[in-house]
């Protein structure tokens, strides 16, 4: 099943994609506001929810998805991220990280939770937990979010063409072939 655009994109168009690390709400950016600021954000994903469950199933078939537990900390899960890359299942973790908490509604926050994902992706569980405490691993996943906010970006989707072009937010697939052939066409976007 395809769960994004560029998913779809990716089946007319060759492409390399690279996943990069970008928190919504890092920890160092939370604030005593937070719960005031948490709450008006709640009511915004309430009131549009409704949308989001129409396109999720007419545009990817997804005919279960939940609005995932709020406020929870995403940093450990792109950790996971790098590990998955080193193993080979990259793709493979992020589908099921989603599906963690889209579908399934589980804390991505918790490494039993992602070790348990990368296990079931062929990854050795006690490697895979011990991988999420690396210092290293981290410090990629804060130099990837400082690359990002450095390129501009503050929300996500969002798709870099050659370090050069951002593509910010949802995306139709027919959006995304035609400036991904333009870009291979031309070596521009004009």
């Amino acid at each position: 099943m395809i769960h994004s655009s560029l998913e779809s994109a990716a089946k007319e168009v060759p492409l390399a994609i690279e996943w990069r690390a970008f928190e919504l709400r890092p920890q160092e950016s939370r604030s005593p506001d937070d719960e005031r600021e948490m709450a008006e954000k709640k009511k915004q994903i309430d009131a549009f929810w409704p949308r989001v469950e129409k396109i999720a199933k007419e545009v990817y078939g997804l005919t279960r998805i939940t609005r995932g537990l709020w406020g929870i900390d995403t940093r450990l899960a792109h950790v996971g991220a790098k590990v998955a890359r080193e193993a080979g299942v990259e793709d493979g973790y992020h589908l099921r990280v989603f599906e963690a908490h889209w579908v399934d509604q589980k804390d991505i926050s918790q490494p039993g939770v992602l070790a348990e994902i990368a296990a079931d992706l062929g990854v050795d569980r006690e490697s895979f937990a011990r991988s999420l405490e690396t210092e290293e691993l981290t410090a990629k996943v804060l130099a990837e979010e400082m690359e990002a906010h450095r390129l501009g970006i503050n929300g996500v989707p969002a798709v870099i063409i050659d370090r050069r072009y951002l593509i910010s937010g949802a995306q139709p697939k027919e959006t995304l072939v035609r400036v991904f052939r333009q870009y291979a066409e031309q070596g521009r976007l004009d």
